[in-house]
């Protein structure tokens, strides 16, 4: 193997040492046994596998909280060498993303230790270090790796039957007690969380963690409610108290929306880069448009378009995002535009056309016309000609323009609206955008004279004596007509 030392007083540049640190991981996991002491007991605490640092420059991380949905959870079944270029090239020194040597080291390292990961050797792993190769795993799924994904899914799998069979004693460490708990909120089985209460002597850790995760798990919201919300995160180690403290948020949700908000905080606080983080800013998106706090949402949306961006779990943030848009379409507040647009232009082209048609049609049906104008102006420029989003684009600015100053600004939107172009729910739409301007248009006529009306003025000058006089001898006679015609029409319907 090649050696990399530095030549008498000059150092390599930055780069090739990392390739060569890489390099050298790479091959040292591909040639190595996970444990290399064959003397090691099941219960040594500090055994260091070298599997266990997946790449450099990424941190041990927790899984994604429980509560994804199957959609949530997919990924490709399997891998690609791109997966582990992406996460190579953001975990390097990014003055050497451009170096193709750095990049493809990343690279080897990566896949290296994803074969390992589920290697039968990680049974000879204490179940902490068991538990931080799936944290390794799911930070990758951060960085966009399907392949780590798949892998991260069969290791838990793998680890529910290795936990269930495994000697009790192991449990009487409170390091792996914690891992424990840390698996069981990372998508374990039930199983585990239920035998390490059935032991006697008991597990090293606070019942309350285990009653409460396995409360959770199995969909028991308020009792693991009542369960965790005692227990401050900030007391616990950070890789057990940020996962704690995101459960907190997602359990708080929707009831308490401030309690749900510094739980993420907490949990973002605690593991900040992690996968937990992704999941609290994921929340934390929905809830500050829960709270109308469109500074806040701007906050939150970009920290998490910034730096999680590729995250594998990046659909289930636009559709929060989506859901926002709806929300926000009632805020009367006059920056809110401004505010929400500096963040919808952090996305592509296609994504930026359907969040502003969504904004202008949800701010319109809400009355908010300001808001829906604004919105409908910035999806013009981007929209086809002849297209469906054209389309509505011209015809939420026509609805935005109902009033007598820009009464000939909507008729001409509504003029370039094609109906063919549009859905069933923006043909109604534009139905009544139509009625509504022809009455704006001209004056309803009546069609029975008596329904018609006449100026009068006074017989005297305003302010002098007397000047009423005239007025309400005009208006009893009215009256005396109204009252004549009344009984006149009544007596014709009794015949």
């Amino acid at each position: 193997m090649t050696k990399c030392v530095p030549a008498g007083r000059f150092l390599l540049p930055g780069y090739v040492l990392f390739a060569c640190l890489a390099s050298t991981l790479a091959n040292t996991l591909a040639s190595t046994p996970v444990l290399a002491q064959a003397d090691q007991t099941p219960l040594q605490k500090h055994a260091e596998p070298k599997a266990v640092r997946v790449i450099p420059g990424v941190s041990p991380l927790l899984a994604p909280d429980s509560s994804k949905t199957g959609a949530d959870r997919a990924g490709s079944s399997t891998g690609s060498k791109a997966d582990a270029a992406t996460v190579a090239r953001e975990t390097v020194n990014p003055a050497d993303t451009n170096n193709p040597e750095a990049v493809e080291a990343g690279v080897a390292a990566t896949e290296a230790t994803i074969r390992h990961a589920v290697d039968a050797s990680v049974d000879e792993m204490q179940p902490y270090m068991q538990v931080r190769v799936v944290q390794n795993l799911q930070a990758q799924t951060a960085k966009g790796s399907t392949q780590a994904l798949n892998a991260q899914h069969k290791l838990i799998i793998h680890l529910n039957e290795h936990f269930l069979a495994i000697d009790p004693q192991v449990w009487h460490d409170e390091q792996n007690a914690r891992a424990a708990v840390i698996h069981l909120l990372s998508g374990g089985h039930p199983a585990v969380g239920h035998r390490l209460l059935s032991l006697d002597p008991p597990a090293a850790i606070d019942p309350a963690l285990l009653k409460g995760a396995l409360a959770y798990i199995e969909g028991r919201k308020a009792e693991a409610r009542s369960i965790l919300q005692p227990i401050d995160p900030l007391t616990l180690p950070p890789t057990l108290g940020g996962q704690v403290a995101l459960v907190q948020a997602i359990l708080a949700m929707p009831d308490d929306l401030e309690e749900a908000l510094i739980s993420i905080d907490k949990a973002r606080l605690l593991l900040p880069g992690s996968l937990v983080e992704e999941a609290a800013l994921r929340r934390a998106v929905s809830v500050a448009a829960a709270l109308n706090d469109p500074r806040m949402f701007q906050s939150y949306s970009l920290q998490y378009m910034r730096r999680f961006n590729n995250s594998i779990y990046n659909s289930d943030f636009r559709r929060r995002f989506a859901i926002a848009m709806r929300r926000f379409g009632e805020s009367e507040d006059k920056h809110t535009f401004a505010e929400l647009d500096s963040v919808i232009m952090e996305f592509d082209l296609d994504a930026r056309r359907s969040l502003y048609l969504l904004l202008s049609y949800s701010s319109l049906i809400a009355g908010n016309v300001t808001l829906s104008n604004e919105a409908a102006k910035a999806a013009l420029p981007l929209t086809m000609d002849d297209s469906e989003s054209q389309a509505r684009s011209h015809l939420y600015l026509a609805g935005s323009m109902l009033n007598a100053n820009t009464i000939e600004q909507s008729l001409q939107h509504l003029w370039k609206v094609k109906r063919g172009n549009l859905s069933a729910r923006d043909q109604t739409l534009a139905e009544k955008i139509a009625h509504v301007l022809n009455n704006i248009r001209a004056w309803p006529e009546s069609s029975d004279p008596a329904l018609g009306y006449s100026l009068s003025t006074t017989d005297a000058g305003k302010g002098e004596p007397g000047w009423q006089l005239g007025t309400l001898v005009h208006g009893k006679q009215a009256l005396d007509k109204t009252d004549l015609f009344l009984s006149t029409a009544q007596q014709s319907s009794l015949r």
